[in-house]
């Protein structure tokens, strides 16, 4: 009787800790789901961000350049006329 009284009691007792270590090492899985899913979230946001800089960098690239292009027609429409405006005085 009185072993079967800690036979039960030490059932009990190994019941008791698999159920603590179950539910703490749930609890751990939970907490390193959740800090994966922050990591993840963070790269994205970096990812993103990273992205949003290369976009307004190769705007800004595509502008500047319009505008040297832009100069540079100028430039070329001048010299047409000065060059037929120096024809027209050699004439």
């Amino acid at each position: 009787m009185f072993c079967s009284f800690y036979w039960i009691y030490y059932s009990k007792i190994i019941q008791v800790k698999k159920k603590y270590v179950q539910f703490y090492s749930n609890k751990q899985a939970k907490a390193e789901l959740k800090l994966e899913k922050h990591q993840s979230k963070h790269k994205y946001q970096q990812l993103k961000k990273q992205t949003r800089l290369t976009i307004n960098q190769t705007k800004l690239e595509k502008q500047k350049m319009k505008s040297e292009n832009s100069k540079t027609n100028q430039q070329i429409n001048f010299a047409k006329k000065q060059d037929c405006l120096d024809r027209k005085e050699t004439i």
